[in-house]
């Protein structure tokens, strides 16, 4: 006898994936996929708004991949990503995000800055996860926004982008320019959203789907705590380690 379980009852009637998207999803995303891009984002990013459409039974959101040869696309991993378009075909009220990964590589095709130029001028969501804030960054449509920059990319962007509003918040989604930092907080980025455009159960309601206990703030810490790392809750030992964390590059004699 076949086995069954709520989650079959609930998810079986949904035979077609809502990342084909149509023109009747209320907001639709462009993600942009640069090379060596990190594939556990894209996972991050895509997974909380298929189950925002499998949940409420609406087409609430759909999206298209893209990528600079509107063909296929390369994590670092390796894995090769099939995707729905080159950039040209962005419409007007698109959230346009950019998806990058590896810390190596700070190099981006200058159509993918002209079109980010282009967006932003036309009143349109530009995003970034990961090291896709460079792009934004070297395509100056940052202005006086704060972005969120992964704790490791986060001195060479200060030193490369001085005017640039760097913050170490795992997302910010203000406005019309939002970032993460990138990794699984890029989950907690898209669960804000949801959580904006939908409500604060329904957000909730999909993180349990995705065996979150919690969905953490944006001014959340980007990395483990000193106790955790060091498994001690020793104060005094807590305290000496986070001036030595502090002071790497000028030790304290």
């Amino acid at each position: 006898m076949a086995l069954t379980s709520r989650w079959d009852s609930e998810f079986a009637p949904q035979a077609t994936s809502p990342a084909q998207g149509t023109t009747s999803a209320r907001e639709h995303f462009v993600f942009f996929l640069a090379d060596n891009f990190a594939h556990t984002t894209l996972s991050c990013v895509t997974e909380p708004l298929a189950l925002a459409n499998i949940l409420s039974g609406e087409n609430l959101y759909s999206w298209t991949l893209a990528s600079q040869n509107g063909k296929t696309a390369m994590a670092y991993s390796g894995i090769v990503v099939q995707v729905d378009q080159h950039l040209e075909a962005l419409q007007k009220n698109d959230r346009l995000i950019v998806l990058a990964g590896d810390m190596r590589n700070d190099t981006f095709d200058t159509g993918l800055l002209s079109v980010l130029r282009r967006h932003k001028i036309h009143g349109g969501v530009i995003g970034a996860i990961g090291t896709g804030v460079i792009a934004l960054a070297k395509a100056g449509v940052l202005g006086h926004q704060e972005v969120s920059v992964h704790w490791e990319l986060l001195d060479g962007f200060c030193e490369n982008f001085p005017d640039a509003k760097a913050s170490k918040d795992l997302y910010i989604s203000s406005g019309k320019m939002w970032s993460s930092a990138g990794g699984i907080a890029t989950v907690d980025f898209v669960l804000n959203l949801i959580q904006k455009e939908h409500g604060e159960g329904f957000s909730l309601e999909i993180a349990d789907r995705m065996i979150m206990s919690t969905i953490r703030e944006c001014s959340s810490s980007q990395r483990s705590s000193v106790q955790a790392k060091y498994g001690t809750r020793n104060q005094h030992l807590v305290a000496a380690l986070e001036v030595m964390k502090k002071t790497l590059d000028d030790p304290v004699s």
